[in-house]
C-alpha cells in the first residue's frame, strides 16, 4: 500500500508540470503503478505449505532473494526481490527495516531451512530401511536421489544458513544500546537514525525476534544466537516502555520516532512531525499485550495508551479515497453517523488536536490546507484502533 501511495503522490505532483510532459507522465504513471500492485515480494510466498519451499520453483525463488541481500546482511525495500536475481552492483544496495524489508526474506528462508531439513531427514529414514552402505535400491517415483539430497543439503549449507546469519546479526547490531532500532543500518545522519516505530519497523523486528528465540521453526540456529535474540527482545520492550509519552505524569502513547538517546518524540520526513501516533501506537500496544507475563510497568503502559486512544477517537466522519474530476485523489470528509471510528495519523504534543502538514513542515488544522499532492498521498486518518479498543483490549484485560 506504501508503495502505491508514493506512486500516487509522485503522480501528482508532476501533474503541474506542462500539458505535454503531463500526458506522458499520466501513461508512465498508470504503467508504474500497475507494476507496483502486481510485484511480488518474499512475503506474498510465504503463505505457502511448507514442502513447496524445497521445490524447484521454491529454491529458485531462494536463490532470487539471496542475490539482493546486501553486504551488511539486510535487503532492500520496495523492490520485487523474488521474481527474479540482481543484476546491479551491490555494494548500492541499500538494506532498510522498513515496509517488511530484511525480515520478510529472512522469514523466507527459514522456511527454506526447514522444508529441506525434513526432505534430507525422511530420505535418510529411507535409506536405513533399505540396508547399509552400498546396496541402496533406486529411488522410486517422486523420492529425492541420495545426490540430489546432498545437492539441497549443500545449498543449505553454503548459501541459506550464512545468509540467514548474516541478517540476523544484521538485526542484532543495529539495535541501540538503549534498545531500540533505527529505520536502516548504518542509520547515518538523517531521520533515519531516530528509534523507528513508523510503519510498525521496530515491532515487525521484535516480533521477529521473539521468534528466532522461542519458535520451534529455529532449532537450526546456534543456540548463543537464539539467547542474543531474546535478549534483544527484551531490551527492545523495555526502550518502548521509555519511549511512552508523559503529560503530567499520565502515560499516553508514542510518536512514530523517537530520539535514539533520550526517547524524546521525533519528526521523520518534512511533513511528518513530532507528535502522539494515532497509528504506531497501535501496534505497540498489541505487541506489549502480546506477553505472556507482563509486568507491573507493561500493564501500565497498555492502559495508559488505551485510554488516550480512547480519547482520541474520532466519531461521525467517514474518510475515503476518491478521484475527482480533475483526475487527482483527494481523501473526502463526510458526516455519518454510521461511519467507523477514526484516529487521526498525528496528534499535536500540546493541543492534543490533528494537524496535518505539506512538504513545507508547516502543521495546518484542516487536510483542507494541503497542496493536492499530500491531500491524497499519505494515510491521514485510519481506523487503526477500532478492533484493539472493541475486541483485542477487553479479551487481554478480562484474562489477567
Amino acid at each position: 500500500m506504501n508503495r502505491i501511495l508514493a506512486v500516487i503522490s509522485t503522480f501528482l505532483y508532476f501533474k503541474s508540470t506542462s500539458s505535454a510532459m503531463r500526458g506522458g507522465l499520466v501513461a508512465a504513471g498508470f504503467l508504474l503503478l500497475a507494476a507496483v500492485a502486481s510485484a511480488k515480494g518474499a512475503k506474498d510466498y510465504l503463505k505457502k505449505p511448507d514442502l513447496w519451499f524445497a521445490s524447484a520453483e521454491g529454491r529458485q525463488i531462494a536463490a532470487n532473494i539471496l542475490s539482493w541481500q546486501a553486504d551488511t546482511g539486510g535487503w532492500p525495500k520496495n523492490e520485487d526481490t523474488a521474481s527474479a536475481p540482481f543484476k546491479g552492483d551491490r555494494k548500492k544496495l541499500k538494506a532498510t527495516f522498513d515496509n517488511g524489508a530484511t525480515t520478510d526474506e529472512l522469514r523466507f528462508l527459514v522456511r527454506c531451512i526447514n522444508a529441506a531439513g525434513e526432505e534430507v531427514l525422511t530420505t535418510d529414514d529411507t535409506d536405513e530401511e533399505d540396508g547399509k552402505k552400498g546396496n541402496e535400491k533406486p529411488p522410486v517415483s517422486g523420492q529425492k536421489s541420495s545426490s540430489s539430497v546432498k545437492s539441497v543439503s549443500s545449498v543449505v549449507e553454503k548459501s541459506y544458513l550464512p545468509a540467514f546469519s548474516k541478517g540476523l546479526n544484521h538485526i542484532l547490531t543495529a539495535q541501540y544500546p538503549i534498545g531500540g532500532w533505527p529505520q536502516l543500518y548504518p542509520p547515518g545522519k538523517g531521520y533515519h537514525r531516530h528509534i523507528t516505530f513508523n510503519d510498525n519497523s521496530m515491532v515487525r523486528l521484535m516480533e521477529f525476534l521473539r521468534e528466532v528465540h522461542t519458535s520451534d521453526r529455529y532449532t537450526f540456529v546456534p543456540a548463543e544466537q537464539r539467547k542474543a535474540a531474546g535478549e534483544s527482545f527484551d531490551r527492545g520492550i523495555q526502550c518502548v516502555l521509555k519511549c511512552q509519552i508523559l503529560v503530567n505524569g499520565k502515560r499516553t502513547v508514542w510518536c512514530a520516532q523517537h530520539d535514539e538517546v533520550d526517547c524524546r518524540p521525533r519528526d521523520g520526513r518534512s511533513f511528518e512531525l513530532a507528535s502522539f501516533s494515532g497509528s504506531e501506537s497501535v501496534g505497540i500496544v498489541r505487541l506489549l499485550m502480546s506477553l505472556e507475563k507482563p509486568s507491573p510497568e507493561v500493564v501500565a503502559a497498555v492502559e495508559g495508551a488505551v485510554a488516550w486512544l480512547d480519547g482520541a477517537k474520532i466519531e461521525g466522519l467517514r474518510a475515503e479515497r476518491r478521484r475527482g474530476a480533475d483526475g487527482e485523489m483527494k481523501l473526502v470528509l463526510e458526516e455519518d453517523a454510521d461511519a467507523p471510528l477514526l484516529w487521526a495519523r498525528f496528534y499535536d504534543l500540546q493541543t492534543g488536536k490533528p494537524f496535518f502538514c505539506d512538504r513545507d513542515g508547516i502543521k495546518k488544522p484542516s487536510i483542507l490546507d494541503l497542496a493536492p499532492e499530500r491531500h491524497g498521498g499519505y494515510a491521514w486518518y485510519g481506523t487503526w484502533a477500532g478492533n484493539l479498543l472493541e475486541k483485542e483490549y477487553p479479551r487481554w484485560r478480562s484474562a489477567r
